[in-house]
């Protein structure tokens, strides 16, 4: 069967305001079906066996139920919430804010640096593991192994160590429209291009000195994308954590 390989960001929720949650039904949904790539955990150690840990949530039960019902994520969070002993509010606040903030140790830390190119330092592990599903992900499409249609499942509120919102999932959806496994629905927004690189330009002073090469060229192969429709993108930066007050608002 062919791999999933599990974008969902660890940093992103659902409803619930879980942090990690739906990466995990992801994980969970793609292992019980064969497809889940080796090196993937599902459910023991890491952010999965924290979640579960923290929640009060039986591991036990909840790989049953994924494998018996198969559910899509609504019925998933539906199921934590009969089945959870603790989703105080506070409980859910103290879990996103340790695992958003969570740096990686090494030596993950150094390996995955390296591996990316990127600048020695410290680097939030949500990051990290994003920058290797996206790697895995362009493994996947450049072998060209397989042909189904695919939903870019990269979120348009990521960024990349660049800090462009939306950019990760902008790549993506080219990336998959390239070799025709863009799954039908899923539009090539106008102005993409144009607007971020638009951003980029008005942040120069800022972020000129963080472009990654890998971004950068992602930015160049887009620039004769033919346009089709209006959109608004946020350009963040990075300064440590991501300055959220500092976003310009590009296009409506």
């Amino acid at each position: 069967m062919e791999t999933i390989v599990p974008l969902i960001s660890g940093g992103q929720t659902g409803p619930l305001g879980i942090t990690h949650l739906p990466r995990f039904w992801l994980k969970m949904r793609a292992h019980a079906v064969g497809a889940l790539p080796d090196g993937y955990r599902h459910g023991n150690g890491g952010s999965d066996e924290n979640l579960l840990t923290t929640f009060g949530i039986d591991a036990d039960a909840f790989t049953a139920f994924i494998a018996s019902d198969a559910p899509d994520y609504f019925a998933c969070e539906a199921w934590i919430r009969q089945n959870a002993t603790d989703l105080s509010d506070e409980t859910i606040r103290g879990f996103n804010e340790f695992l958003v903030t969570f740096d990686m140790p090494d030596p993950r830390l150094s390996e995955w640096t390296a591996r990316f190119g990127l600048p020695r330092g410290n680097y939030k592990a949500v990051m990290l593991n994003q920058l290797d599903d996206w790697d895995g992900m362009h493994e996947l499409l450049r072998a060209g192994v397989a042909s189904t249609p695919l939903v870019p499942l990269i979120g348009s509120d990521v960024a990349g160590p660049l800090g462009v919102f939306h950019l990760p999932r902008l790549w993506l959806k080219h990336r998959l429209h390239g070799v025709g496994r863009l799954a039908v629905g899923v539009g090539l927004v106008l102005g993409q291009t144009e607007l971020l690189q638009d951003g980029l330009r008005q942040h120069g002073s800022e972020a000129g000195e963080k472009i990654h090469p890998r971004e950068s060229r992602c930015i160049d192969s887009l620039r004769d994308v033919e346009p089709a429709v209006a959109a608004k993108y946020l350009i963040g930066r990075f300064a440590g954590e991501r300055d959220r007050r500092g976003l310009a608002h590009l296009g409506e």
